[in-house]
């Protein structure tokens, strides 16, 4: 038990000892990562300094550009105090064309007037030439109507002449059919009588038959002669027979052919009454017709004695127009006379205006050059503040560094001074363990000893015990002997028990040898834990440290690329301000040609070149006014990455940071972020602006090549 325990005391002592030296290697690369964090160290306040001498390059320039700020300032006070002189001549010349612009006015108001009235009397005209031309419309319309009413007329009374004519000539018809069958009556009365008598004759004859018949009857003898005489007069009356029929048939086809021709006769009459009615009627409607003409007649004569006195009403109306029209060509005459004067005098403000524009734009040239000083100022002076923030940020963060270092060396220190107190309290503990092993030994080898006593004692007893009830087994004569014996064992037992409580202290030690071991066990182990406590603290500031440097080098590729963005910018608002001084030259070389050609100039024309000038100069205004936000912004930008720089400081000074921290953070870098695209947004606004200048200068140039065109046609 004592050989296993000893070899765990050293295997515990073995692995302290391992532990001791992982720490001190640990402890020696610090102490080479802050010799190295210490020459990085050197390093950027080397950087530093040059940077710092740049600084003092850039005041130095920026001294010289507000020495030359001032100076044109100077210049620019002088020139204003030039053009509020001119400025006065101004108000007077205009105060003057003023007046004579509400005389030309009130003119121009009258001839307002008259021209109204004009308008007026010429909606008269065309109202009355309307009216005359409806009544002559009216009056050609009229007369077509009465000559298609004649030619109607005419015709209707042509057709009833034809009418008439065949009235009459179907009346001559009648009167013909008339006479024929007056002369077909008589024959028919002739025919009649005529067959009357061949009748009578007929029945002459039959009655002779019969007679002859009877005579014939009494006389037969004389049949051959009688029948002879009889068949011819057969013969005869068969003749006159046929006769008679044809004649009936005659008479009956006479009788059919009158009665046809009654109907017919009465037909015509019927027609020709007829006919009679309706040449009333037509008649009638002609003479209805006729005193319907007579009507139209007095109204078409009435209609054209009223366009007869609507065209003496033109007429007049036409010679007061011509002498109105005399009237305004006098006060045009006034006008044009008003209007020259006023010409001239605008003539002689333009040119006093081109002498204010000459100034202004020399005026505006300086503003522009001083706005350029300006913005080369603020710009300088946004670059000194970028540079000094970053100096500041740098020397902040190398106060950082610094303070890191030290709290790490701090820290190192206390690490290595509590190293060499575990140490040295590691090796009092094993000096006391060795010295607390050796008396265990020495107890072990005591106890060792007193069971090898206590077992041969027990032993002994056993041995007397046996003899003692073998002897009181034997006899009694031995009591003297026994009570010795008993004597004896008592002794024994006493020493016996004096051995147990010997033994039993030993015990109560070796378990409070065995509590102080368990004691010092338990603070190596919390010492083993507070060792690798601090190792994972060593770790912990390693990984920050590896952090830290991280975001160094994130900061300085940050700075290096802010930089090279400000390069770019800068080098853009060079060429921006190199294109706003070309377009300013190249609006004075405008100018000078729009004073050389003021003369054939429009005032239309003059008002549209200054109104481009106005233009031109609110886009340079707004030109520069965006490159005044921009160094604002920049300037913000710089106090938002102080304050970046700041927390990032207080968050690696304090290692438990807070979720609140961390969100405002996040919040700066977001607004960061937004103020970039604002600024993007701020440099598109100007190269708009530029590019309005420059289509201002173009369209400017291109009016100016026209004008030379034309003075050169």
């Amino acid at each position: 038990m004592g050989s296993e325990k000893s070899r765990i005391y050293d295997l515990d002592i073995t692995c302290v000892k391992t532990f001791v030296d992982e720490a001190v290697e640990a402890l020696h690369t610090k102490e080479e990562e802050l010799r190295a964090a210490e020459i990085s160290l050197r390093k950027d306040e080397e950087n530093l300094k040059h940077f710092r001498a740049v600084l003092l390059q850039r005041e130095k320039k920026v001294e010289e550009a507000f020495h030359t700020h001032n100076r044109i300032k100077e210049e620019l006070i002088s020139a204003k105090q030039k053009s509020a002189e001119q400025a006065v001549e101004l108000t007077k010349m205009t105060e003057l064309l003023s007046q004579r612009e509400r005389e030309i006015m009130t003119q121009k108001e009258k001839f307002s007037l008259k021209e109204e009235e004009l308008g007026v009397l010429k909606r008269e005209m065309l109202q009355k030439e309307a009216s005359l031309a409806e009544a002559h419309r009216e009056l050609e319309a009229r007369a077509q109507r009465l000559t298609q009413s004649r030619d109607f007329i005419s015709k209707q009374a042509s057709q009833l002449g034809e009418l008439r004519n065949a009235l009459q000539e179907q009346e001559r018809s009648l009167a013909v059919a008339e006479k024929e069958k007056h002369l077909q009556q008589e024959s028919l009365a002739k025919a009649e009588s005529e067959l009357e008598q061949r009748a009578l004759t007929w029945l002459k004859a039959r009655d002779e038959l019969k007679n002859l018949k009877m005579d014939l009857a009494q006389a037969k003898s004389s049949k051959e002669v009688t029948q002879k005489e009889l068949a011819k007069c057969e013969t005869l009356l068969r003749q006159v027979r046929t006769e008679l029929d044809s004649s009936q048939k005659e008479i009956h086809t006479l009788r059919s052919k009158l009665k046809k021709q009654v109907v017919e006769n009465s037909r015509q009459r019927d027609e020709i009454a007829h006919y009679k009615s309706l040449l009333n009627n037509l008649e009638r409607e002609l003479c209805e017709t006729q005193e319907k003409l007579d009507i139209e007649k007095e109204k078409h004569s009435s209609v054209e004695k009223s366009y007869n006195k609507l065209k003496a009403e033109w007429n007049e109306g036409q010679q007061q127009v011509l002498i109105l029209k005399e009237k305004l060509e006098e006060q045009k005459d006034q006008l044009h006379a008003s209007i020259e004067e006023l010409n001239k005098l605008k003539i002689e403000l333009q040119r006093k205006d081109s002498g204010l524009s000459d100034t202004q734009l020399l005026l505006h040239l300086r503003d522009a050059e001083l706005t350029s000083a300006k913005m080369e100022l603020q710009q300088s002076n946004s670059e000194l503040s970028l540079n000094q923030v970053l100096l500041k940020d740098k020397s902040v963060e190398l106060d950082d560094a610094r303070n890191k270092v030290r709290l790490l060396q701090n820290e190192v220190f206390q690490l290595s001074t509590s190293l060499q107190a575990k140490e040295s309290q590691l090796a009092k503990v094993t000096s006391k363990l060795n010295e607390r092993e050796d008396e265990l030994k020495h107890m072990t080898v005591a106890l060792d000893n007193e069971s090898t006593k206590l077992a041969e004692a027990k032993s002994v007893i056993e041995q007397i015990a046996k003899f003692s009830q073998t002897l009181a087994n034997s006899a009694s004569p031995a009591v003297a002997a026994i009570h010795r014996e008993d004597t004896q064992l008592m002794q024994a037992n006493y020493r016996l028990f004096a051995a147990q409580r010997e033994n039993l202290e030993k015990g109560l030690q070796i378990v409070h040898l065995k509590k102080k071991l368990e004691a010092a066990v338990e603070e190596l182990t919390a010492e083993r834990a507070e060792l690798e406590e601090l190792k994972e603290c060593l770790r912990v500031k390693d990984i920050k440290l590896l952090e830290a440097r991280r975001d160094l080098t994130d900061k300085d590729e940050e700075l290096r690329k802010l930089l090279n963005n400000w390069e770019v910018r800068e080098e853009e608002l060079k060429t921006l301000r190199r294109d706003v001084a070309e377009e300013a030259n190249g609006l004075v070389t405008l100018h000078t040609l729009a004073q050389t050609q003021r003369m054939n100039v429009s005032p239309a024309e003059a008002a549209i070149e200054n109104l481009e000038l106005q233009a031109a100069k609110l886009n340079e205004e707004a030109a520069l006014s965006a490159l005044q936000s921009l160094a604002e912004l920049g300037g913000e930008l710089v106090h938002v990455n102080n304050h970046k720089a700041m927390l990032n400081a207080e968050s690696d000074n304090v290692p438990e940071t807070s979720f609140h921290q961390l969100s405002d953070n996040y919040v700066d870098s977001q607004t960061v972020r937004s103020r970039l695209i604002e600024r993007e947004a701020v440099l598109e606004a100007t190269q708009n602006a530029v590019e309005n200048l420059l289509k201002l200068t173009v369209s400017l140039t291109s009016n100016a090549h026209v004008a030379l065109h034309m003075n050169s046609g």
